[in-house]
């Protein structure tokens, strides 16, 4: 059981090798937010088939959701480093780490 088809993987051939998985290990598959995909339709093949292409179109579309949220990320992470209000994370190994012993074990190894 999953709340979307998205949780099943970071893209669209890991998301369709997933449930390729579950279907050779005949392991049901439930998405929460899509009862359509647990309702029979009545014929086996028509119903297996319906099913096989939601699915791939929901994968697609959960591939191309992530590939634009990345690109307003990284373009968010632009604007805010041309304001110079974007440092990205801290160092957690170096002189200026805030945590003291991340600091000596940097001091040992340097």
């Amino acid at each position: 059981m999953v709340e979307a088809i998205d949780r099943l993987g970071r893209d669209y051939n890991e998301i369709i090798h997933t449930i390729n998985h579950l279907k050779q290990e005949k392991i049901g598959l439930l998405v929460t937010s899509m009862p359509l995909l647990s309702e029979p339709l009545g014929d086996p093949l028509l119903d297996r088939f319906v099913k096989d292409l939601i699915l791939q179109l929901l994968a697609m579309i959960a591939e191309k959701e992530r590939t634009e949220s990345k690109r307003r990320q990284a373009q968010g992470i632009k604007i805010a480093k041309e304001k110079g209000v974007y440092q990205g994370r801290p160092t957690l190994y170096g002189p200026d780490a805030r945590d003291p012993q991340k600091q000596a074990v940097y001091y040992q190894i340097v």
